[in-house]
Formats: C-alpha cells, structure tokens, sequence
C-alpha cells in the first residue's frame, strides 16, 4: 500500500479532479471514522492502520499540538491491487479538551490540567479564601459540600489542604476524575525532556526552594507558587508545574515495603539498572535523582504522591514520589490536578 502526505484542501479545487483523472480505474471512496485512536504512526503522513482499519490523520497546529479536530480533510490512500483511494476523510471526536487542560497523545489519548487545581465556587468563579492563611481541610470539605469543584487557571494559589479522598471529589464535581499514576506520569516532561534530567532543574527552581517573590502567600505561608509562574517550568504539551509548587495526588494507593534502610524513614533513589540505592549517584541520573519517600518498613494503603514541592530540591522531579500518607491526610503541601477524555 502506498500512502501520501495528507494536504487540507477544497474537494473541489482542480487539484482533487486532477488527481482522480490520474488514477483512472481506482475508485473513491468516502471515510468516517468516530472517537479513534490517535496514538499510532505519525502526524506528519497520512497513514493507514491496517489493524484498526481507520485512516490516521495528519494535523498540526499554529502552536505544534498534534491532534484532530472535527472537519473535513483530503487524503489519498491508494491500493493499487484493491483498486480504492479514500480521497475524502471525514473526522469526528476525540482530540480537542476544555479549556486550561492539555491533549496528551498516550494511552489512547486524554486531557490533563495545565495547571494545578485551583479552588472554584459552585458559580464558577474562584474562591478567594483558598488563598488566605486561615483556609483549611474543613474548608475543603464546606466548599465540597456546597458543589465547589477543581479548577485549572494561571495565577491563583493551588488548592491544598485537601486529601487525596477529597481531591477525587473535586475532579468528579468538575466532570472530571483525578489523574491515574499512568495518567500524571504520561504528562511529565519538562519541554519533551524526559529521562536523565539533571538533578537540578534551574526552570523550575528546585534547587533552591521557593523563589523571593512567591513568599509568605497562601495557606502554606510561602512554600509554592502560583499556578503557572514559573513560565519555564512546562512540558511540551503545555502543563506546568510538574515539577516544584506542591505535592500532587494521583488516584492510586499503594503497599510499601522499604527496598532500603530497613526500618528508617527517608528516599530511595531508583538507579538505571533497576535497584535502589541510599543516595543518588551517576546510576540514578537517568531519573534525575529523584527521591521516593517511603516510611518505614511496611505501610499498607499509601496514597501516591507525584512531582515534588520546592523545598525538597534535587530529590523531588517527574520521577519523585512520596508514600507516606493514607488516602484521608490533608495538608499545606499536597494538591492535585484532574484529568478527562477529550471532547
């Protein structure tokens, strides 16, 4: 089979008449396909999926966001021994999400918070006590009652003090769900970067904690930024602070068992051969040297934490992970964000 470059071009442009006078005795035909996958081939060629028997769509934004929007697009697929060319694709469904959420091109395709959740009254607008020094889990659990959901905006401080319990209800009252530890894991980059990122980030500012100008704000009293300030602290798709500003839960619980330090508190480190080690070292530098925490021992029912805050420096990063908390802990330093399929 042989295929060519998808061009987006009026059906009825002498282009398309020429083409199908080339092709003679091969028959057009018309494709509508629903709510595919976009995760196989590449966005630069028009490619036929001979498994999922779905044409894959090239489409490329002003801003280099691969997905599909719904239209009407020009492709020619040609069989020579079938004798069919599709010429005219129409697509319909996932590939675009709501707005301040990111396209995340994995697992099928699916929409994650550009920016950590932030607290929205039920009229949709932000709650402004979220920010204040006084806001607490009991606060959380008023504005859950009343139908206050997750946000996703730049500029406001992220909504902690809430469990991962909490955060779950947050999402689903947004119409969304919390990210799954495949989901959040899926995003982390830092623009398209991934693996052996250097043990001090200097866009996100780990190394040093929080910066001068994002002190003694929120409830945390200076410990994280507000969503989206750290300009360069992004990932390809567009999510910010992956890395730094707080804790974030993932929907995932966990049974621990210390693969170091037996009976102490304290990280691990993951090394490129697959064991742990006590302290990071040229074999943990493909994962940045990022720390996971584990409590003692043996923990059942951990709930995950993800990404890492500002005070914990080199240890946190895309590959950190914190597993000391049940699913019911709530404090300053943990938040969350929410993921969705696209619409």
């Amino acid at each position: 089979m042989k295929f060519f470059n998808q061009e987006k071009v009026n059906l009825k442009t002498a282009f398309l008449v020429v083409a199908l006078l080339l092709i003679g005795t091969i028959t057009a035909g018309i494709y509508n396909h629903y709510n595919g996958d976009l995760s196989s081939g590449t966005f630069n060629n028009t490619l036929y999926n001979g498994s999922g028997e779905y044409v894959h769509l090239n489409w490329t934004d002003a801003t280099n966001t691969s997905y599909v929007e719904e239209g009407t697009y020009v492709s020619e697929v040609i069989d020579l021994g079938g004798e069919t060319a599709f010429v005219e694709i129409k697509w319909q469904g996932k590939g675009s999400c709501p707005e301040n959420m990111s396209y995340i091109d994995k697992l099928g395709g699916y929409c994650i918070d550009s920016y950590e959740a932030v607290a929205m009254n039920s009229d949709g607008s932000w709650n402004e006590n979220s920010d204040d020094s006084g806001w607490r889990e009991a606060d959380t659990i008023s504005l859950l009652s009343a139908d206050g959901y997750a946000g996703s905006m730049p500029g406001h401080y992220p909504w902690v003090y809430i469990s991962q319990t909490e955060a779950k209800t947050a999402c689903e009252n947004a119409g969304k769900h919390l990210c799954s530890s495949e989901e959040w894991l899926g995003a982390a980059n830092i623009k398209g970067d991934v693996y052996y990122l250097p043990s001090t980030v200097t866009d996100c500012n780990v190394e040093s904690g929080s910066p001068a100008e994002c002190q003694n704000i929120g409830p945390s009293n200076g410990d994280a930024c507000v969503t989206g300030h750290m300009t360069d602290c992004v990932s390809e798709e567009g999510v910010y602070d992956m890395i730094g500003n707080v804790w974030e839960w993932t929907n995932e619980t966990v049974d621990t068992i210390k693969p170091c330090n037996p009976g102490s508190e304290g990280y691990c480190y993951a090394n490129s051969t697959g064991g742990w080690q006590t302290t990071p070292d040229s074999a943990t530098d493909k994962y940045g040297d990022d720390g996971v925490y584990f409590v003692a021992n043996t923990a059942s029912g951990r709930a995950v934490l993800r990404g890492g805050p500002w005070g914990h420096g080199a240890s946190a990063g895309l590959f950190s992970a914190f597993l000391i908390y049940g699913p019911s802990s709530a404090n300053d330093g943990n938040g969350f964000r929410c993921c969705s399929e696209p619409i």
